[in-house]
């Protein structure tokens, strides 16, 4: 198959699947750009082309690119094996963002989880946009979710309570998952170890950056920080006993706020 004609049923297989238009275009350069640099679509080539792109780019495009890969061999029925990213303990946690779990995580989720596509699919976005423990997940019941205030009830680590908001979004997600998957044993019908064996076969099968799930705790705190929210809201919604706990996020904001903050919460 010729690489323009490619290109144009790979748009057309994006635009059935709804996706944006920015994400569209953002796949097919990239796809021209692959196809391009290698004679065929062979594990070699592919391999030889990820690790090309070593000297030109950084570890966050390289994943981004290895992200719509999976996408594309996917569309192409084709079963290649993506090489491994570097891993690094960098001095921040780099924060799972909307952008990011919309547009690069959740169509490798669509790729890996097939049956429960929409489990796991609600199950990120519940994540992201409440920071609740793996542990809290694992115990939490419909009957604690109230889907007409998009609200939830939990008593946390510590046997402290909290309420938490979620916007539209997980509302409606959550509202689709409901009808087709009756509740059995909790929310989510997961286990402790379930949801950490979604986590460990996304990372052991493509090679999107690593994750684990108290990165979306962590994500929807710098979330919360970055939008100005106060940092004794945050550590209420955290369900942390002690602010001090909540102030390890404050090395997300600038330097006049963070200030400002210690000057009032940490003696």
């Amino acid at each position: 198959m010729k690489k323009n004609k490619i290109l144009q049923e790979y748009r057309e297989y994006l635009n059935y699947h709804r996706k944006k238009k920015s994400t569209i275009q953002n796949h097919l350069s990239k796809i021209k750009i692959f196809l391009n640099s290698i004679e065929s679509i062979t594990q070699k080539e592919v391999q030889r082309f990820i690790l090309e792109l070593d000297n030109t780019l950084k570890e966050s495009s390289i994943t981004q690119y290895i992200s719509i890969l999976t996408v594309f061999f996917r569309f192409l029925k084709k079963d290649i094996e993506l090489p491994a990213m570097k891993q690094s303990k960098p001095d921040k946690v780099d924060p799972i963002t909307p952008e990011y779990l919309e547009n690069e995580l959740i169509p490798v989720v669509e790729y890996l989880f097939k049956n429960s596509y929409l489990k796991v699919r609600t199950l990120l976005w519940f994540m992201l946009y409440t920071g609740i423990r793996r542990r809290e997940i694992a115990e939490l019941k419909r009957k604690d979710i109230n889907l007409n205030n998009r609200t939830l009830y939990i008593i946390g680590k510590g046997d402290v309570p909290r309420t938490i908001c979620f916007p539209e979004k997980v509302k409606t997600l959550l509202e689709q998952y409901f009808k087709i998957d009756p509740e059995n044993n909790n929310a989510f019908n997961l286990g402790y170890e379930g949801i950490k064996d979604i986590f460990h076969r996304i990372n052991t099968e493509t090679g999107c950056r690593k994750l684990y799930p108290h990165l979306f705790r962590h994500s929807f705190a710098i979330m919360l920080l970055r939008e100005g929210i106060p940092i004794e809201t945050i550590s209420r919604l955290m369900g942390h006993s002690d602010i001090k706990t909540t102030s390890r996020y404050l090395k997300y904001r600038n330097d006049d706020i963070t200030k400002e903050i210690y000057d009032k919460y940490i003696k």
